[in-house]
């Protein structure tokens, strides 16, 4: 097979990250889409490139439901390691390749089969399209409210992939806590007033929103920052995550708190939170 080179711009964050992400299908088919990190301005489709361990299990999964039977099969070790093995019917020769995660648990895979480019003319599914579209607008303002909850939540998982693969350096709280939120299927609306940003998460996920049911608001607050925020990159500060309950029975009142690169805990509290309306 012969190869070529494509050409992708990656950025990189000051402590050389690179922030830029590549969504990859199987050359020859529409699986997929893997969202990735290339190790390379310049790839080869044998090139290695980054993936979570979420996209790593799709993978595995996609090889050995759609090719069985190429001689190429993969499995997880107990350590987290992921070992491909193949018979001499794969390459003529036979081998295996043990994959370790990297010390953030991204697997770098390449040379075992041909990457491609998923590209708008790929055939693809609708959820395959949603999935695409977060990842490339991973960077951007989270369209999910503009889709149906079964389609938000295809959308989400590609801006999870995404912000997970690239480490989340260059990310606001914001974008963090809705890639948090999104795991549950949990929904935010971003408001603001006079130089001040938060987050509202209403207690209905399945109607549209628009300030007035009741409520979660979330935000944080950092010293040396005035008021509060939710846009604005930490850039290694520290601060406060701070969820109030406004469910129209009380005043808004406080009801977690935690550190501000706690979103897990954020999260959790929210999502458990949005079960309970009425305590």
């Amino acid at each position: 097979m012969t190869s070529t080179t494509a050409t992708v711009t990656v950025p990189r964050h000051e402590t050389g990250e690179r922030l830029s992400i590549q969504l990859f299908t199987v050359e020859g088919t529409s699986l997929g889409p893997y969202v990735a990190l290339p190790l390379s301005s310049v790839w080869t489709p044998y090139s290695g490139h980054l993936f979570t361990r979420q996209t790593a299990e799709k993978i595995v999964a996609d090889l050995h439901r759609e090719d069985a039977d190429c001689g190429l099969s993969a499995a997880w070790g107990d350590d987290g390691a992921l070992t491909f093995t193949w018979t001499d019917a794969y390459d003529g020769e036979g081998g295996s390749q043990v994959i370790r995660p990297d010390a953030y648990g991204r697997y770098e895979i390449g040379d075992l089969w041909a990457w491609d480019e998923w590209r708008e003319e790929t055939p693809q599914t609708q959820a395959q399209r949603l999935i695409a579209a977060g990842a490339w607008e991973y960077r951007g303002a989270d369209r999910s409210l503009l889709f149906p909850p079964a389609a938000a939540a295809l959308y989400a998982m590609g801006r999870v992939e995404a912000h997970r693969v690239t480490l989340h350096l260059d990310d606001a709280p914001e974008v963090r806590m809705r890639a948090a939120l999104a795991e549950y299927g949990i929904s935010a609306v971003t408001d603001t007033d006079c130089g001040n940003t938060w987050l509202e998460i209403p207690f209905d996920q399945d109607s549209d929103y628009d300030g007035g049911g009741a409520h979660l608001v979330a935000y944080v607050e950092a010293p040396g920052t005035e008021g509060v925020f939710v846009d604005e990159p930490m850039n290694g500060r520290r601060g406060t995550w701070t969820v109030n309950i406004a469910d129209g029975n009380r005043p808004e009142r406080l009801g977690f708190t935690c550190d501000a690169d706690d979103f897990a805990a954020a999260a959790d509290f929210i999502a458990d939170r949005l079960t309970r309306p009425t305590d």
